[in-house]
């Protein structure tokens, strides 16, 4: 299960997730962050990592392309640092 929230602050677009990115919630976030992305073009969109226990393959890729389309984290685990790390790399996951 992936909880998806959106809170709009006055410098910035915050979007907290919390539960497991994976499975069908990779492309619940993906349709979230597809729209959010649309509607505040040039708005910074952080995106609150804090509450996320885990990710598979597909979700490190999602958070990967949203880092890389503008997105910045924030409250990333230890663990998620690592793994997004890594996948940004190139290396072994």
């Amino acid at each position: 299960m992936l909880k998806i929230t959106t809170n709009e602050q006055a410098d910035a677009l915050v979007l907290k997730l919390e539960g497991a990115v994976k499975g069908p919630w990779v492309d619940e976030l993906s349709k979230v962050w597809l729209g959010t992305a649309r509607q505040n073009l040039g708005e910074k969109i952080l995106v609150d990592l804090q509450g996320v226990r885990f990710v598979d393959s597909r979700g490190q890729a999602l958070l990967l392309r949203m880092q890389q389309e503008g997105a910045a984290f924030i409250e990333p685990s230890a663990f998620l640092r690592f793994i997004l790390e890594q996948g940004a790399t190139g290396e072994a996951h």
